[in-house]
C-alpha cells in the first residue's frame, strides 16, 4: 500500500521510533501507509465526502485502526487531497472525483515562470490552510481517542517537481535546462520545508516523513546532482 493517512497510539510510536534508531531489544513492528487512495472505498464513502467531511474522515480512520489495531499506520492521521496539498499551493490545476482518488495537470508549462512565484503561505495558499484547519479543530478529539501525532509529511522537491511539470518534462529538464531545472527544485525544496514547519502543530510532533516516487527516475550522476541535495 502506498499513500498518506491513518492513526498511531502513543505506545505504538515509542515502539515505533525505538525500532527506527535500532535500539537494543527494540521489536520491529509491522507498519504501513494507508491513506486517501484507499480508506474511502475501504470504508464504502465517497472521496469528496472523505476529503471534504471531518466527522467522516475522522470516522473513517477510526473504523481503520478498529479494524486492524496492531497495525501502527503512519504518519499517522495524515490529512491529504490525493497527492494535492503542496502542488496546489503554487496553483497545480487538481481534479477531484467522488469514486476515485484525485488526480492533476501539471501548471508549469515555462519553467521560467518559477521565478515570478510569490513567497510561500502555508496559511492562505491552495489546499494547505485547509489541511491546517482540519488537524486544529480536530487534533483534540484524536488525542481523546487515544491516538498521537507523532510526525507529519510531504512529498519531497523532486516529486513536487514533477507534479508541476510532469514527469517526462521534468527529466528533459534534468538534461536541457539545468540551471532552470535546479531553480524550480530549489522553490519546491522551500515549499515542502515551509509545509512541514506549518504541519507540526504542537510538542507531539517528533518526527518527518518525506516521500518521493521519482528518485529513482534519473540516472545516479543525475540523482546526486539534482535529487540528493534537496533531499
Amino acid at each position: 500500500m502506498g499513500g498518506r493517512g491513518g492513526a498511531i497510539r502513543p505506545e505504538q510510536w515509542t515502539q515505533f521510533r525505538r525500532a527506527a534508531k535500532r535500539e537494543a531489544g527494540a521489536e520491529t513492528p509491522l507498519a504501513l501507509i494507508v491513506d486517501s487512495p484507499w480508506i474511502p472505498g475501504w470504508a464504502g464513502m465517497s472521496h469528496l465526502d472523505y476529503f471534504l467531511d471531518p466527522a467522516q474522515w475522522l470516522e473513517a480512520n477510526l473504523r481503520v485502526m478498529g479494524e486492524f489495531p496492531d497495525v501502527i499506520f503512519f504518519p499517522g492521521w495524515w490529512v491529504e487531497y490525493g497527492m494535492g496539498i503542496e502542488p496546489s499551493a503554487p496553483g497545480s490545476r487538481l481534479h477531484l472525483w467522488p469514486d476515485r482518488p484525485s488526480d492533476q495537470t501539471p501548471a508549469l508549462q515555462r519553467l521560467e515562470d518559477v521565478e515570478s512565484w510569490p513567497a510561500l503561505n502555508p496559511q492562505a495558499d491552495g489546499l494547505m490552510p485547509f489541511a491546517l484547519h482540519r488537524y486544529r479543530t480536530l487534533k483534540q478529539r484524536i488525542f481523546d481517542a487515544g491516538y498521537t501525532l507523532p510526525a507529519v509529511a510531504a512529498r519531497d522537491p523532486l516529486c513536487l517537481a514533477s507534479f508541476l511539470r510532469g514527469v517526462p518534462r521534468l527529466m528533459t529538464d534534468l538534461v536541457d535546462a539545468p540551471e532552470a531545472a535546479h531553480r524550480l527544485l530549489e522553490a519546491a525544496t522551500h515549499t515542502v520545508i515551509e509545509w512541514l514547519k506549518a504541519e507540526a502543530i504542537g510538542p507531539t510532533v517528533e518526527g518527518i516523513l518525506v516521500l518521493d516516487d521519482i528518485v529513482g527516475f534519473p540516472s545516479p550522476r543525475a540523482y546526486r546532482e539534482f535529487a540528493h541535495p534537496y533531499l
